[in-house]
């Protein structure tokens, strides 16, 4: 029996009530959650208020420098006038590149002259006529301004039948010359005459073996064909030593194949993404408020199935009770049921049955009512279950999603035997090396009349030649001594066999850098693309820059390198160029072999730099100011390709990912407005930051009137140039910022070089959407110059790329 103390049963529970640890760790806990939410609440607070700063500060900023795109833009098509004006009144005959009916009109009367080797050699005047008119219409397609892709195709193709026409011309020539040998041609020794000539188009070389009474015994070798001009030699197989024939070598200096290869789609890569950077923050903000609304919903759906599971629960365990004493949120829960059915009184079978049914009938009503897809972005489909990150994480992540996707269909899909046209590229121009069939000859008759016997079409023929080579294989299963006869015997039969193949030398031309070893490849014109097929033992002489392979067939010869040898870049800088009125900018780019510096005035550049080159190849273009599309075509036929293409990444050592590109773009063209007053340089930090990151050095180089009412200005009270230390700035979709870190620090951290602000109307007034905001910008600029940086700069990306 218990004891009484006072009246009272003492009870095992009675005395001073403790928490217990679970309590105190739900407590903590709690405390943890209210500070995360109060965080979460402020960092949407100063969310909000960048967005609203963005459309203050951002937003006039784009539109400045669109309107110094629109005025570059205007100035082009000024230009492109005053050429068809200059075009108007030369009236020298030939057809104006901009109008591609008269290029057309003048194709088809060319065609139907026929051209002849005389004195004073018309023909290659005509040659030199129509590859000017490329070079014109090479302008064109380099930058279109307001034409169509359409149109840019048929200037495409109007530029191959240009230089289909002029080879035409050529090989007219050759027939021309060969058809009578004896009287056009050049002798050499009593059986062998020969032809060369050359010029800025291209370069031929005609090798005959006339026809001469020869011993049937006569077992001479096979003629060995030396054209210097065209930087060929030719080894003639020996099965064709008894054969009559003409050997021609033809070095034309372009690559006239660029246009008949299969365009690759780069539609879908993100640098065709036209947007300036306040529309994609528009549109980035629209996509993050539709994303907040998606996840709202589902968390309010979540709780709402936890809460009827919560009153399924106690509905089971109240089914004995009157409902009048259920609990308020339970009848509130067969409240809300009953609504869909008043008259019977749900039990949990019946709540089962009809959640399954508005399931399906919210399913049935997906279905049937599929917005369609510009209302409800794939984006947020893909991601509305993802309850536990924030929408800019969402973005994020899809948006790495998509440049994976993206890349990986840009990735071009090799064949046996071909040359990848995105990894290699064909430089020193094509050589033709062709074998043919020698014409009948003219007779002169006893009254002085001449007469010839024409068999077949009057046109060049070729001789029937075409050698396969399949080397032969070790077997297995043989003793050392065995292995070792056949091994000698296979060899010997492998070297007999490849002597049936023509030799063909070709040396390096010198108006080309070369960085590596070239690879013979030859253009198979059924598949549109360059092949390795039918060429074997490929071998180079150092000593003499000369390339040496067999090859089965003859036919047209390119040589190819790796497009992007020169890639990572190691280093750039930009920086005003020293010197008084006229003084322009400065950009270097210190690549994987050269060291290239571009200096740019107005609307022309040139390269004032070249360093580690191999040879003195492009000396002739230092100093050399040209409209910057031109000046990148020449660089790229000089062998220096400082230019990626949107499936770069694939074929740079590092497969490194481009950097965003929007962000990108819209941060050359803040560097561009601000190269006469800044100086930008590269950072090693930027090769690990992310693709939304771009690391950069940046200083001022002179003192500057800062704008009135910014602070946020960097600029310098008093001091030189070369006493102001370089900053580090982080520039991101979303804002530029200076960081605490220098380029010699430990580790990277993006720690911004201010202290945090302690309000949201401090954090507001630091806040700097781009480049131009973080320095305080307010100067008028040269929009020539402006744009033709930033045109050199969206080419080069060397953000991307080092």
């Amino acid at each position: 029996m218990a004891k009484r103390f006072d009246g009272k049963m003492k009870t095992p529970n009675s005395g001073p009530k403790f928490k217990s640890k679970s309590d105190a760790r739900q407590s903590q806990q709690l405390k943890r959650d209210q500070k995360a939410l109060l965080e979460k609440q402020k960092e949407r607070e100063f969310r909000i208020i960048e967005h609203q700063l963005r459309s203050e500060r951002l937003k006039p900023n784009c539109a400045m420098l669109s309107d110094l795109s629109r005025k570059k833009y205007e100035h082009d098509r000024k230009y492109r006038e005053e050429l068809d004006w200059q075009h108007w009144i030369r009236c020298d005959g030939t057809p104006n590149p901009q109008v591609i009916q008269e290029l057309n009109t003048y194709l088809f009367v060319e065609r139907q002259v026929r051209h002849v080797s005389d004195d004073k050699n018309s023909y290659v005047e005509k040659c030199l006529e129509i590859f000017k008119i490329m070079d014109a219409v090479d302008d064109i397609v380099d930058l279109p301004l307001d034409f169509s892709q359409f149109k840019l195709q048929c200037f495409r193709e109007a530029r191959d039948n240009l230089g289909r026409l002029l080879v035409e011309i050529v090989y007219g020539i050759c027939y021309h010359l060969i058809s009578d040998y004896d009287r056009r041609m050049d002798p050499v020794d009593l059986e062998t005459v020969a032809y060369k000539n050359s010029c800025e188009a291209f370069a031929v070389g005609l090798h005959v073996v006339c026809h001469r009474p020869r011993l049937l015994t006569d077992d001479r070798p096979p003629p060995k064909c030396d054209f210097p001009e065209c930087l060929v030699m030719v080894d003639v197989p020996p099965q064709l030593s008894q054969q009559y024939m003409a050997v021609m070598a033809l070095w034309l200096r372009w690559d006239p194949f660029t246009d008949r290869m299969a365009e690759f789609d780069v539609s879908k890569s993100f640098e065709m993404d036209t947007r300036d950077l306040w529309q994609y923050s528009e549109d980035m903000w629209k996509q993050q408020a539709q994303i907040i609304q998606l996840l709202d919903e589902e968390k309010e759906r979540s709780n709402r199935q936890l809460w009827m599971e919560q009153m399924e629960e106690k509905l089971k365990a109240f089914a004995e009770v009157d409902r009048s004493s259920y609990p308020a949120d339970l009848i509130t829960y067969l409240d809300e049921l009953e609504k869909n059915d008043p008259h019977v009184r749900p039990t949990s079978d019946d709540i089962e049955k009809e959640e399954k049914k508005q399931e399906d009938q919210r399913n049935d009503v997906d279905i049937k009512d599929e917005p369609p897809k510009p209302v409800e972005p794939e984006t947020t489909k893909s991601i509305q279950v993802d309850v536990g990150k924030s929408p800019s994480q969402l973005i994020e992540m899809r948006q790495l999603e998509e440049m994976e996707d993206i890349s990986n269909s840009l990735k071009y899909s090799e064949k046996p035997n071909e040359l990848n046209p995105r990894r290699y590229w064909i430089i020193g121009g094509a050589f033709n090396v062709e074998m043919w069939k020698l014409p009948m000859q003219p007779v002169e008759f006893e009254d002085g009349s001449v007469g010839v016997l024409i068999v077949g079409p009057e046109a060049l023929q070729p001789i029937d030649y075409h050698e396969k080579y399949e080397p032969l294989q070790l077997s297995m299963g043989f003793s050392s001594t065995s292995s070792e006869d056949e091994e000698t015997d296979v060899k010997k039969q492998n070297q007999e066999a490849l002597k049936r193949l023509a030799l063909i030398n070709i040396k390096l031309p010198e108006n080309v850098l070369w960085f590596e070893n070239p690879k013979p490849a030859m253009w198979n014109e059924e598949k549109k693309n360059w092949t390795t097929e039918y060429i074997y033992d490929i071998r180079f002489n150092e000593e003499k820059q000369m390339v040496s392979f067999r090859a089965g067939r003859m036919g047209s010869f390119g040589l190819a390198v790796n497009r992007y040898t020169n890639f990572p870049f190691q280093s750039w800088e930009i920086r005003p160029e020293g010197g008084g009125d006229g003084a322009g900018v400065v950009l270097s780019v210190t690549a994987a072999t050269v060291l290239v510096e571009f200096a740019v005035r107005e609307d022309q550049a040139a390269m004032v730099q070249l360093q580690n080159a191999t040879t003195v190849a492009l000396q002739e273009m230092i100093g050399a100011y040209h409209r910057p599309d031109k000046l990148v075509r020449l660089l790229r036929r000089g062998g220096i390709n400082l230019f990626p293409e949107p499936d770069a990444r694939h074929y740079v050592d590092g497969n490194r990912p481009p950097k965003h590109a929007v962000a990108e773009r819209h941060a050359y063209r803040c560097m561009a407005a601000l190269s006469s007053t800044h100086q930008f340089a590269a950072s090693r930090w930027n090769v690990n930051a992310p693709f939304d990151r771009m690391v950069m050095q940046m200083k001022e180089t002179q003192p500057a009137v800062e704008a009135a009412g910014s602070g946020t200005s960097l600029s310098v009270a008093s001091g030189q140039a070369g006493g102001v230390p370089y900053k580090m700035v982080m520039v991101t979709p979303e804002r530029a910022v200076l960081l605490k870190c220098t380029e010699v620090s430990q580790v990277f951290s993006e720690e911004p070089l201010e202290v945090p602000p302690d309000s949201s109307a401090e954090a507001g007034q630091r806040f700097a959407p781009d480049l131009l905001t973080l320095t305080g910008h307010s100067d008028t600029v040269d929009f020539k110059t402006t744009e033709t940086l930033f045109y050199l700069m969206d080419k080069i990306k060397f953000l991307s790329y080092s």
